[in-house]
């Protein structure tokens, strides 16, 4: 959906089940206003009785007060299956990476 009206993103494989879909934004946005455009953009995927569950973040408009929801980022260990998350390409392959290993 997010090519459709040609806004980039990264895909990022969670490192157990699912993915992430990445939209870095080019300038500070309210979390209500990025909240309001993600979750515009999540009701136009069409499911069809797809087995998949859409989750949006932020998941707040506001926060009272510190950092509102925490997020793993990419190349993170995800805690249940305890795989690195990785970034694919527009394929779903793998991307490369460069980490501290490969130095």
């Amino acid at each position: 959906m997010l090519s459709v009206y040609q806004i980039p993103c990264s895909i990022e494989s969670s490192g157990y089940k699912g993915y992430h879909v990445w939209v870095f934004l080019e300038q500070k946005t309210s979390a209500n206003l990025a909240k309001a455009f993600a979750e515009r953009i999540a009701a136009q995927i069409p499911m069809d009785g797809l087995p998949l569950q859409l989750e949006v973040f932020p998941k707040q408009s506001t926060i009272k007060q510190g950092y509102g929801n925490l997020v793993k980022l990419p190349y993170g260990i995800h805690r249940l299956s305890g795989k690195l998350s990785t970034m694919l390409d527009g394929e779903l392959e793998l991307m490369p990476c460069l980490t501290l290993w490969h130095l």
